[in-house]
């Protein structure tokens, strides 16, 4: 079970993650860790604060993959981006997405 918090405080940031395990304890999104903090260990839910550093590194490594295949990229946000295949080369779309 894992939850991920999105500051480098555990003491000052919110649930911004969980897996499935812990959703199914009742572990609300947003929440203050303080607020589940004995849950947490009673339940012995692992604790990680998000590394946005390397987050915001390999979501530049993917888009520039990505603008490899298709220059045509708008970046929605750090984990979403469009790709226009309108007046591409691409028959297959498969072939394409999985070269």
């Amino acid at each position: 079970m894992v939850i991920i918090f999105g500051a480098w405080s555990l003491e000052s940031c919110g649930v911004i993650a969980r897996s499935e395990e812990a959703k199914q304890l009742g572990t609300p999104m947003g929440v203050p860790f303080f607020k589940i903090q004995s849950i947490c260990r009673q339940k012995k839910i692992s604790v990680f604060s998000s590394n946005y550093a390397l987050y915001g590194d390999m979501s530049n490594r993917i888009i520039h993959i990505i603008k490899q295949f298709e220059p045509h990229v708008e970046c929605y946000s750090i984990d979403e981006v469009f790709i226009l295949l309108q007046g591409s080369d691409v028959l297959d779309l498969n072939t394409y997405l999985l070269a």
